[in-house]
């Protein structure tokens, strides 16, 4: 299956590693360039934005460290949003409140994108 995963720090990094190792195709965004360096020996692929994550996968997840990163990442002028296609599925892991979520929400349904939300 192709996934993106965006958010490589401490919970992010081992949940995608668990996900390549189990036969997925992963690309991968973090803003902390050195994050994503630490993907290479497993194969994944360095993706330049949020958006260009959402464009070559079929499922994005999002393990973020704030409720503002969560809304950039997906909502912003380069988010998962911008280059989301129809039938994508988006799952936030980030903890945010269930506002944020069904305002994220009910945009991505405008686009098609399913959005699920793992509560922590």
């Amino acid at each position: 299956m192709k996934l993106g995963f965006i958010g490589l720090g401490n919970a992010g990094l081992p949940i995608a590693a668990n996900l390549a190792k189990a036969g997925n195709e992963l690309t991968v965004y973090d803003k902390k360039l050195q994050r994503i360096d630490l993907t290479s020996p497993l194969g994944m692929k360095r993706a330049g934005s949020p958006k260009e994550v959402a464009g070559f996968s079929e499922v994005v997840f999002t393990c973020l460290p704030h409720p503002k990163a969560s809304e950039e990442v997906i909502l912003g002028e380069e988010g998962v949003l911008a280059g989301a296609h129809p039938n994508l599925i988006l799952i936030e892991l980030s903890t945010v409140s269930p506002f944020l979520v069904t305002r994220i929400g009910d945009i991505a349904k405008t686009k098609g994108v399913e959005v699920l939300y793992i509560a922590s």
